[in-house]
């Protein structure tokens, strides 16, 4: 027994002839199906104008697109590394430099006239022995940090390996997606042409113009289809759920490598200081003198006559600008440059030049070259 439709019909002998006469008018009225020449001329492919590397995908198969939406974003790394260049050497251009000028510093009287006099000051005292200062519980502490920020360097790599796996598996697990959606809208469409298909050959069957086995083809067709439509609607909730995981998946991995480099810098700061430690330690132990050293003669600068007072005056060191009569014709040409180049960086931003469905994308990560295809956007969805 096949499953019939809650449907009353009353049959008469005239509505026999009439559905035989509609049926044979639609079959003239139908369309007839146009040549794979017909069907790319629908079609838009968007190629590539440079060497470069797909960074982001935007979009998936099927996808409607109207004019103007991102389809495809394109990196140049050496463009990016131009503009790096550059935009630093626009910093260090505005910073300017300066170079440091010494002055002897002023003091004595108005009028008075500076002498320069070298003195020999008495020897100092024999300073007290220090003790030799035992540094090697510093330069261990130091040696075990050390081994923890490497270990912890160790750790952020790997992290962040991890993440972008993690990432790369949702953007595939996205595609899936676009794609399993594409296959669920199809089947639907497919479904709802067999019910009518069911509808006519039921009509056809109870005017006696068909077989019965034609019919039950019919009836086993729409519930096969309606199978694959509930299969294909659990595929499309299982790779979403897919999805949230490996959201869930990067997010939790972000958080650690958050930690883990607020923890490295910590480890870093404590290196430093016990560095340091170790250094002042050293440096008691071996400042120490073991004999009387004669000092240094002194180089003092006398105001006046020999008989008035002396008077030390230190130097002073001041930094001054340098002058640059090309500094602000250079930064124009500097800032100029960065424009073109970052006009040329958003071109590699694609956009769909007009209304369509996409019928083939290029994958993320793909190293491409001039005339590479990337999109392909069709009028019509795809089949």
């Amino acid at each position: 027994m096949h499953p019939q439709k809650p449907k009353s019909r009353v049959l008469r002998a005239p509505m026999i002839v009439l559905a035989l006469a509609a049926t044979l008018i639609v079959a003239i009225a139908l369309p007839k199906v146009g040549t794979d020449e017909e069907s790319a001329a629908k079609e838009i492919e968007i190629t590539s104008r440079w060497d470069a590397e797909v960074k982001r995908v935007d979009i998936a198969v099927g996808d409607k697109v109207e004019a103007g939406t991102p389809l495809v974003t394109l990196i140049d790394p050496k463009l990016e590394e131009e503009i790096l260049q550059l935009e630093n050497e626009l910093k260090l251009t505005m910073l300017g430099t300066k170079e440091a000028v010494v002055e002897e510093g002023i003091s004595g009287g108005i009028g008075s006239l500076p002498r320069v006099v070298w003195s020999n000051p008495a020897p100092a005292p024999l300073p007290k022995k220090t003790p030799p200062v035992d540094t090697s519980a510093v330069e261990g502490q130091v040696k075990t940090l050390s081994g923890q920020a490497d270990a912890g360097q160790v750790l952020i790599k790997e992290l962040s390996a991890d993440k972008e796996v993690a990432e790369a598996s949702a953007q595939e697990a996205r595609v899936s997606l676009g794609l399993a959606e594409t296959d669920v809208r199809n089947a639907e469409s497919r479904l709802s042409d067999l019910e009518k298909d069911w509808d006519k050959m039921q009509r056809l069957y109870d005017m006696g113009a068909i077989p019965k086995k034609k019919l039950d083809a019919s009836v086993e067709a729409f519930q096969s289809a309606s199978a694959d439509v509930v299969s294909l609607k659990d595929k499309v909730s299982s790779v979403q759920a897919t999805i949230r995981d490996f959201e869930k998946v990067v997010s939790d991995l972000k958080d650690r490598i958050l930690k883990a480099n607020k923890d490295l810098a910590d480890m870093n700061k404590k290196i430093d200081l016990a560095k340091n430690k170790a250094s002042e330690l050293r440096k008691v132990k071996n400042d120490a003198p073991s004999e009387v050293v004669d000092a240094k003669p002194v180089k003092r600068i006398i105001y006046g006559s020999i008989s008035t007072e002396e008077s030390h005056a230190p130097l002073q060191v001041n930094l001054v600008d340098v002058e640059d009569p090309n500094k602000e014709a250079r930064i124009a040409q500097l800032r100029t440059k960065i424009l073109e180049l970052r006009k040329k960086r958003d071109a590699l931003r694609i956009v769909a030049p007009a209304t369509g469905y996409v019928q083939s994308v290029i994958e993320p990560g793909t190293k491409v070259s001039n005339l590479d295809t990337l999109v392909v956007i069709g009028f019509a969805p795809r089949s």
